[in-house]
Order: C-alpha cells, then sequence, then structure tokens
C-alpha cells in the first residue's frame, strides 16, 4: 500500500511478466542501462531510478527480523534491488497457490508446543496465520482458536486457556483475528508467569 501510494510499485513488477494495461500502477520499472557516451538526462534517470529502488528497499527490509534478512541477495552485488529483495522474500514467505495455503493449513493445525517452547510455538502460529491472511485464504478463526490451544504443553500453566476455551470460540468473529492475538498473548504471558514461578522456588 506504501509503495503504491508512493508510485513505486514499479520496482518490485517482474520486467518479464504480462502486462495489464488498464493497470498503468502496475507497469515495472525496470533498471536503466548506462554506456560510456549516455547523456546527461539518461545518467540523471538511472541516479533517480536508484534513489527511489533504495526508498523501496528501505520499506521491504526495515521491520524484517534477523532470519529474513539472512536469505537476502548480499549488498555487495549490482543485482541487490528491490526486485531481488521481494523475490526472495515472496519466494521464502509467500503462497504461491492454494495448495501451499492447505499445506501450511495442515501444519499449524497438526503442530504441537514442547515444554518450554511456547514462545517458539506462538511464533510459528503468527507467522502462519498473517501469511494465510496476506493471501486471502480462507480461515475459520473458531477452528484456529481450538488447535492453536490444543497443542500447547499438557501443563498447569494453561489450565486456564483451555477451561475458557469455550467461552472464547463462541465469542469470536471469524471476520477478524482479535481472538486469537488475545489468545496468543495470554498463552506467553502464562508461560513466562509460571516460569518465574518455578525458579523462585527453592530446589
Amino acid at each position: 500500500m506504501l509503495l503504491r501510494h508512493l508510485g513505486l510499485l514499479g520496482h518490485i513488477l517482474d520486467p518479464a511478466g504480462p502486462l495489464d494495461p488498464t493497470r498503468p500502477d502496475q507497469i515495472p520499472v525496470p533498471l536503466p542501462t548506462l554506456c560510456p557516451g549516455s547523456s546527461q538526462a539518461e545518467t540523471t534517470a538511472y541516479t533517480r531510478w536508484w534513489d527511489d529502488d533504495n526508498v523501496v528497499q528501505h520499506i521491504l527490509v526495515s521491520r524484517l527480523g534477523g532470519t529474513p534478512r539472512g536469505l537476502l541477495p548480499s549488498s555487495n552485488i549490482s543485482s541487490h534491488t528491490a526486485l531481488s529483495i521481494y523475490t526472495t522474500l515472496t519466494h521464502y514467505y509467500g503462497l504461491r497457490g492454494w495448495a501451499d495455503g492447505v499445506e501450511l493449513l495442515n501444519s499449524l493445525n497438526a503442530s504441537t508446543c514442547f515444554p518450554g517452547c511456547v514462545h517458539e510455538y506462538v511464533s510459528k502460529w503468527r507467522t502462519g496465520v498473517s501469511r494465510l491472511q496476506s493471501a486471502n485464504f480462507p480461515l475459520s478463526v473458531k477452528l484456529i482458536l481450538s488447535n492453536f490451544v490444543r497443542g500447547l504443553p499438557l501443563a498447569a500453566a494453561f489450565h486456564t486457556l483451555r477451561a475458557g476455551l469455550s467461552e472464547c470460540i463462541s465469542l469470536s468473529d471469524d471476520q477478524n483475528l482479535d481472538a486469537f492475538i488475545l489468545l496468543t498473548e495470554a498463552a506467553l504471558d502464562l508461560e513466562s508467569t509460571f516460569r518465574a514461578a518455578a525458579a523462585a522456588q527453592p530446589s
């Protein structure tokens, strides 16, 4: 949305892809080429393209964590452009079709959490659900809530979540993920609270 607002969406569109003449906002903007005899106007256009591309690169990577950053092409190579970054991110984190969405959802529903790994479990669920939502994959929030709680460790820390699951599901709305976010926050809070209490007890 930000790239479209700035008029820079073309920097992440593949020049080899099909063009839609009814969508002038979705026309790729390929890197201009320079040769020894390039004019001043061509040089200026080349510099301006890189200035715009650097803005797009910043938008793409400014909020990324360490793992996705480590997958990106090196900034020392000439092919390090916004398009190469976007292509890499969509390859590893995007959904290419319905089958990918089904596979991801099934993976989440079948996942279980080992004691002491609640943070990783919550991160996996949040990332997966976010990917599905961004791809407009049909989701049942009620089913997500149920399977998320089912996969938590069978520890006293999460008895309250299991006891209140029925009410949580009945109050949830399949049109938004607020209940899911609140439930994952509660799981993290309970994990931290019980871990701190266990550490404070004598051997």
